[in-house]
């Protein structure tokens, strides 16, 4: 299987969506919960971690994915990234 690629718009619709779910504490979600995720990157799971600096929401995918700036990663997050020692990739606004 191809790696799967984050268009601009995918990515800035994620971002938000994980956002604001940072800004309450749900501990984990059950990816059908309409987390706008296309089927076509797979299997994943939603997580999020408090760490010293706050709450972190964080995607993990089966599989690692590309995001719109060409960045691959397997996890995927925003939020406070201090103390979590797993390899993330921070999500950010594209352009």
């Amino acid at each position: 299987m191809a790696m799967q690629k984050f268009t601009t718009q995918e990515q800035n619709v994620l971002r938000a969506y994980m956002n604001a779910r940072n800004l309450e504490n749900w501990g984990m979600w059950p990816p059908a919960e309409n987390w706008p995720i296309p089927d076509r990157f797979g299997a994943y799971t939603c997580l999020q971690y408090e760490t010293p600096g706050g709450l972190a929401t964080v995607v993990k995918f089966d599989h690692a994915v590309a995001l719109a700036d060409n960045r691959a990663a397997q996890r995927i997050a925003v939020g406070s990234l201090r103390r979590l020692e797993i390899d993330i990739v921070r999500l950010t606004e594209t352009s």
